[in-house]
Parts: structure tokens; C-alpha cells; sequence
């Protein structure tokens, strides 16, 4: 368990404002408030909001996705993961 924080403010100290959690709910918290990066938005993403919409597109009329990641130059792994909503949740 982790000792989390409700107002996220770095030099609060009041106890009330401390809660118990897991990792998980440590990362669904910063997701929430808007501390996480999503998608293009983080520094280490390969994809675009425009290539996993379009890559899932052409998945859904047929096209594998070991040839999507090859085309767009990341794992099949990745692609997989995209084309399948498991990352890039926010793209519609």
C-alpha cells in the first residue's frame, strides 16, 4: 500500500488530506487530475490520435497488424495494443 494524496500540493502536511492505495489507484488519480500525458501529448509516444484512428480503420476492413506496425515503425506489440484499445483509449 501507498500513502496518497488528496490536493496534491507539495508542501501540504495536513493528515486529512492522506489517503491509503495501491500503485494502480496512485495512476488512476493522476490520470483523473489530468497529470498523466495522453497519447501524442507524452514524450515518448511513436503514434498519433490520427495514425491509431486510421491504422484502426484499415485493421477493421482487414489489414494485419503486423503490417500496420511495420508501415507505421513500431512493434506489433504496440500496434496490437493500440488497434485493440488496451493504449490510446481516448482516440474514438
Amino acid at each position: 500500500m501507498y500513502v496518497l494524496h488528496r490536493c496534491d500540493t507539495p508542501l501540504c502536511v495536513n493528515y486529512e488530506h492522506l489517503f491509503l492505495g495501491t500503485q494502480s489507484d496512485n495512476l488512476n488519480d493522476a490520470v483523473a487530475k489530468g497529470r498523466v500525458p495522453l497519447g501524442s501529448q507524452n514524450y515518448r509516444a511513436k503514434l498519433t490520435e490520427a495514425i491509431v484512428a486510421e491504422a484502426r480503420r484499415r485493421w477493421h476492413q482487414g489489414t494485419a497488424c503486423w503490417t500496420l506496425a511495420r508501415e507505421y515503425g513500431v512493434s506489433t506489440h504496440t500496434m496490437d495494443f493500440a488497434l485493440k484499445r488496451k493504449t490510446w483509449k481516448h482516440v474514438t
